[in-house]
């Protein structure tokens, strides 16, 4: 008799363990104000982080690309061997010359 009693105490333990995890107990409130709570936390979070990738974006389509600076132009090219106004003759030299 006493171990049946032992295992309907663990059983209504562990049944309002579960309650509490799935936010039904009325400890702190109800589950759905609960829930609700949450998601809206989650919702302003959301929103948060939206705004902060706006303003990065914002902060970075006034930066130049490199096909743009004339200057990174001109040291991708000196990097590359090949003189900036250089014709096609000039070019086709060069490429004989290696030869």
């Amino acid at each position: 008799m006493a171990h049946a009693t032992l295992e309907e105490q663990r059983a209504a333990s562990r049944a309002e363990t579960a309650r509490a995890l799935a936010g039904l107990s009325s400890g702190s409130g109800s589950g759905i104000n609960d829930a609700l709570d949450t998601m809206t936390r989650t919702a302003q979070a959301t929103r948060d982080r939206a705004a902060v990738l706006d303003m990065k974006a914002k902060a970075l389509s006034g930066a130049k690309t490199a096909e743009e600076d004339p200057n990174i132009a001109a040291a991708m090219t000196a990097a590359a061997g090949v003189a900036a106004n250089a014709t096609v003759a000039d070019r086709l030299a060069a490429l004989q010359h290696r030869k």
